[in-house]
């Protein structure tokens, strides 16, 4: 597993992943799973769409 920060990608429209080493996941799609750091704590989630986008 590797850590890094949820970015937002201007030129796609999606969220993507950067690393510590300046290099990116490549974009989030759905159904796309990872943890997050909330509230002092892992939690597993997952990326979903909606009819808004």
């Amino acid at each position: 597993m590797r850590e890094g920060i949820l970015i937002p990608d201007m030129q796609t429209g999606r969220a993507d992943i950067r690393f510590h080493s300046d290099d990116c996941y490549g974009g989030l799609r759905c159904g796309a799973t990872m943890d997050i750091w909330l509230n002092e704590q892992w939690v597993s989630t997952h990326i979903e769409m909606n009819n808004n986008g």
